[in-house]
């Protein structure tokens, strides 16, 4: 049997914290999960059971922030299982871990190499409690107790890139440059730092995700359709990318139940 809770954050955290979820687990059958990007950074917590990365031939740690992908992995989870996560907005991370996002591209980094205690302490707290809704508010407290000024002015500058992007994923990146009144050159230096992804890499995956939400709430629109509507060249240039970022066709995903984990609706 599996349990599976998705919260939305609180208003103070909404701007940092696009949303948590907890998975339970009690089936004996080892079962594998493909994970696609999402342009989110996640803080995993493991309270029972272990995740086997088939892509990196190891096992997740028990706790650990995971840095942003650019490919798809698979996880396999053999047996029960319990994990609480919290996904980060694209720029949210950085309000919380003071060092460069692209430290930890395409990597994790366990809370047991991390230097603030804070986190450590977190963890074991978790595992003190039970329901669900404690969960979250023991995850807040601890959220806004770590939440960095909101006085960074390059957070600021490049919240209106990411926006831009996120409202229409056929931009490029001297936009997002424009719109942070930066250079293209300072611009991708700090996106980089600040998000963890080179930001062509995070527009080519914003498109993606749109496409993703396309497919899942317009299910009869053809794939040129979606193409179109997402930026991409032609169809097959959408084709391409999906099998680039997903290991899957469009025509396989459909079957899937197809879902964008960026611009689902809370």
């Amino acid at each position: 049997m599996e349990k599976f809770y998705t919260f939305t954050p609180s208003s103070p955290l909404a701007s940092h914290i696009h949303s948590y979820w907890i998975l339970e687990r009690d089936d004996e059958v080892s079962s594998v999960e493909r994970i696609v990007p999402t342009g989110c950074i996640q803080l995993i917590f493991y309270r029972s059971g272990h995740m086997w990365s088939l892509t990196d031939k190891t096992f997740q740690p028990r706790a650990f922030l995971g840095g942003q992908y650019n490919l798809y992995t698979d996880i396999e989870a053999a047996g029960s299982l319990s994990m609480i996560v919290i996904v980060f907005r694209p720029l949210g991370v950085k309000s919380f871990f003071d060092f460069p996002l692209s430290d930890i591209a395409q990597s994790v980094l366990s809370i047991e190499d991390m230097p603030d205690p804070i986190w450590k302490e977190l963890e074991e707290r978790l595992f003190e409690i039970v329901q669900p809704e404690q969960i979250i508010s023991m995850i807040e407290y601890y959220l806004t107790r770590k939440l960095f000024s909101d006085s960074d002015y390059n957070l600021k500058r490049l919240s209106a890139a990411v926006t831009l992007v996120s409202q229409q994923s056929d931009r490029k990146v001297s936009d997002m440059a424009a719109e942070s009144c930066l250079s293209v050159k300072q611009f991708k230096r700090l996106f980089t730092q600040y998000v963890g992804l080179q930001p062509k890499e995070f527009i080519r995956i914003m498109r993606f995700q749109r496409a993703l939400y396309y497919m899942e709430h317009f299910p009869s629109m053809s794939f040129s359709q979606i193409a179109f509507e997402c930026g991409y060249y032609d169809a097959s240039h959408l084709v391409k990318e999906f099998k680039q970022l997903s290991g899957y066709t469009p025509t396989d995903f459909s079957s899937l139940s197809p879902h964008s984990d960026y611009f689902r609706k809370e």
